[in-house]
């Protein structure tokens, strides 16, 4: 048993595969955002559960001022909502 699962959390192979087949199926009529929700929303409780601790596991790591400044230098101006 992976840490991950340990803690209840998605794999990370996982979790990027659900990121990466949203991104796939999504278009200017269907963003991103919706057809994720779709995805998750045909899962089972737990994977959503561990989809989530996975999220913020990851949102928590890059939720430091080193990274808000470098998305800030590299996108030319960065807001803590965005």
């Amino acid at each position: 048993m992976t840490t991950a699962e340990a803690s209840g959390a998605m794999p990370l192979h996982c979790f990027w595969q659900l990121v990466d087949a949203a991104r796939a199926e999504a278009t200017s009529d269907r963003p991103f955002a919706d057809v994720l929700a779709d995805l998750l929303a045909a899962r089972s409780r737990h994977e959503i559960v561990a989809y989530q601790r996975t999220f913020e596991r990851l949102r928590s790591a890059l939720y430091r001022w080193d990274v808000w400044a470098a998305a800030y230098v590299i996108g030319g101006g960065c807001s803590d909502d965005a």
